[in-house]
């Protein structure tokens, strides 16, 4: 079996040619029949390379090629199509060999990279989850969350590249790996200098009613001043596209305040995007002053009610707000109006579909409050359709996030600055715990030198904060360094990470934490 080199020329991903097979050995007249399970080696033929690296090369060239400890995932089929279970493939030897066991009573192969990419039913957790057509869907929202460290810097592209085979073929073929991804080139210049970026929002919409598609990269490393900035993305091609006369948002998330451009699309017909292309977007003028603005995405079944859940369970609203449920729908709220039942306001989808709720203030400065307190856990429950924050909550003179995504099995990001127009809040339990998918991007709170935790009414509470955070992630995160900051008063920190083993970090932090550094 053969990898081919991938090459990125422009916009377009063309297949390098594999010269030199490496040949398996015919089974002898002892070797083990198809029905056992056996050691074998397979080849990808490519260049020498043993890291999959993504480089931009001086002539726009990006070449992709492995690293030494990638993993191929193959599921096996008999001859009836039957699925017949699954088998890692480990890079092994200075080529491009991988190792690994066949898997019994199966005749053909398909390939999937990278192998932790692949999802497991969730009836049966010991198979993989696969399509009406017998395919592995692509990777669902945990595996496009990535952080670009620094200006230009396309190392973190390198685990969001999904290539497969899915041919269905014989274990002694070559298999030929086509890309799932695409990678979009931000490149950005008129950076407002008063901007700390942390976070990249890409939005698009189907119509002019509300944005209807989005991908999101973290930015850390870059300081206050820059005015240009080049930024690399691995997208589903499948989850992005813009409708012919309907707008593009490129937001950049700050620490204290966000900006964004936006313009309309004026072409005859829809734009899409295609697997193995690389897009460029450039941006050089017209940021202006985000809108103060929330938003989430969710994930609902056809015909389901959502809720947006409020903290208190009767209130008034400090501002105009307008609520975009992101299916072409609206609803306006007046400063002042009555919110009972614990509840913003509620929408029924009529359609089975990922959505982007934006929920829009006309109180723009954020020193005051521009809307309630929302939360996504209420009455012992989760919010099990809840899949993404995109914008860091506005001031809604909050104090209490306890139990704020607790629970929400489904939630895979949230951003650098989440909490930081909400001075006075001092409790944090159970605020992040149980949720199995979510990535700790950088700079969720201020750093341990800001003045952000003093002077608060109560000692902080971050008892079972992150308890069990990201633990089916391969890598969770960094933990923020909370134990490190200046206390100003007693805090209470029991278990803040207990469980929370896949943080990079986690042997760092202090054993009275939760965490896994001993006599601390």
């Amino acid at each position: 079996m053969k990898l081919k080199l991938f090459t990125f020329a422009l916009l377009a991903l063309l297949v390098a040619g594999c010269t030199d097979n490496i040949n398996l050995p015919e089974p002898d007249e002892n070797d083990v029949s198809e029905n056992e399970v056996r050691m074998v080696t397979i080849s990808a033929n490519m260049s020498p390379e043993t890291r999959v690296s993504y480089t931009e090369n001086p002539n726009n060239t990006i070449t992709v090629a492995w690293e030494e400890d990638d993993q191929l995932m193959l599921v096996g089929f008999d001859d009836n199509n039957e699925y017949k279970g699954k088998s890692i493939f480990s890079k092994s030897g200075t080529g491009n060999e991988f190792s690994g066991l066949t898997i019994a009573d199966a005749t053909k192969y398909k390939a999937y990279y990278p192998a932790d990419a692949v999802q497991m039913d969730p009836l049966y957790p010991d198979k993989v989850l696969l399509d009406p057509d017998g395919n592995v869907p692509v990777p669902g929202y945990e595996f496009w969350e990535q952080t670009q460290i620094g200006d230009n810097n396309t190392s973190h592209i390198n685990k969001h590249l999904y290539m497969s085979d899915e041919a269905g073929k014989a274990i002694t073929e070559d298999f030929q790996m086509n890309a799932k991804s695409s990678i979009i080139k931000f490149v950005l210049s008129g950076i407002p200098t008063d901007l700390c970026l942390t976070k990249i929002v890409w939005k698009t919409e189907k119509t002019q009613n509300g944005y209807t598609h989005w991908a999101a990269l973290n930015i850390s490393e870059v300081a206050q001043g820059t005015t240009s900035l080049i930024a690399h993305l691995a997208f589903n091609p499948d989850d992005m596209m813009i409708g012919k006369n309907a707008r593009v948002k490129v937001m950049l998330i700050g620490l204290a305040k966000s900006y964004e451009y936006v313009a309309t699309l004026n072409k005859i017909e829809d734009v899409t995007y295609e697997a193995g292309k690389r897009y460029t977007a450039a941006v050089n003028m017209g940021w202006a002053e985000a809108k103060s603005e929330f938003t989430f995405v969710i994930n609902t079944n056809k015909n389901t009610k959502y809720d947006i859940w409020l903290k208190e369970a009767s209130t008034t609203s400090p501002a105009n707000l307008t609520i975009y449920w992101g299916d072409g729908n609206t609803t306006p709220i007046a400063k002042n109006a009555n919110l009972t039942n614990g509840t913003l306001a509620s929408h029924t989808y009529a359609t089975k579909s990922e959505h982007i709720i934006t929920i829009y203030s006309d109180v723009v400065d954020p020193d005051l409050k521009q809307m309630p307190q929302i939360t996504f856990y209420k009455n012992n429950s989760s919010d099990k359709d809840l899949k993404a924050v995109l914008t860091p909550f506005p001031n809604m003179d909050a104090t209490d996030f306890s139990n704020c995504f607790y629970g929400c099995k489904d939630l895979v990001s949230i951003p650098a600055g989440l909490f930081h127009n909400n001075t006075r809040v001092y409790n944090f339990y159970r605020c992040c715990c149980s949720c199995p998918l979510l990535y700790i991007a950088p700079n969720l709170f201020p750093p341990a030198g800001s003045d952000f935790f003093a002077n608060r009414e109560q000692p902080l509470n971050w008892i079972q904060c992150f308890e069990d955070v990201g633990e089916k992630l391969s890598e969770a995160g960094t933990a923020p360094p909370l134990w490190t900051y200046e206390r100003g008063g007693q805090w209470q920190y029991t278990d803040c990470f207990k469980g929370a083993t896949n943080l990079i970090n986690y042997s760092s932090i202090p054993a009275s934490w939760g965490g896994g550094l001993a006599g601390q």
